[in-house]
């Protein structure tokens, strides 16, 4: 009885973040099947659970997550100043766990606005930093290299 008491206990305590983590996934296909104003909208929600949760970490990828509506919704200077934000404000150094993800997003944004100086920069960073273990993230960033070249 104590097992299954302490159960519905630990259920009763993540059902917050399980709803949170259900928002997240909401976001991603709203993007894709109704738009980013339905996407926005369930952003912001999450946004808000968040914080109320007090999970720095999540709030950290829904920020990353509104850059990536807001360059879809064609408004790429708004997803560099969340990006920007993200690595000044947030302190997102090269030990945080989103560094790659915010900087990788950032050199494809850049190099959308053709400030391909800052491009170049940003993926040299991540080079020097030893940090890109994905091989698809290493062929994306030596393909923002090339084109920022050309």
């Amino acid at each position: 009885d104590n097992a299954l008491v302490n159960q519905r206990e630990w259920q009763k305590l993540n059902e917050p973040y399980f709803a949170l983590v259900a928002k997240i996934a909401i976001v991603d296909l709203s993007a894709n099947l109704q738009g980013f104003t339905g996407a926005y909208m369930t952003l912001k929600k999450a946004q808000v659970a968040a914080e109320q949760l007090n999970l720095s970490n999540v709030m950290l990828e829904l920020e990353v997550l509104a850059a990536t509506v807001a360059l879809d919704q064609k408004k790429p200077r708004s997803a560099v100043e969340i990006l920007k934000a993200l690595i000044v404000d947030k302190s997102i150094d090269p030990n945080h766990d989103l560094y790659v993800l915010v900087h990788h997003k950032l050199a494809l944004v850049l190099l959308r606005l053709e400030n391909f100086d800052e491009a170049i920069d940003l993926v040299n960073e991540l080079s020097e930093s030893e940090k890109v273990k994905d091989p698809a993230t290493r062929v994306s960033l030596d393909l923002i290299l090339a084109k920022s070249l050309v």
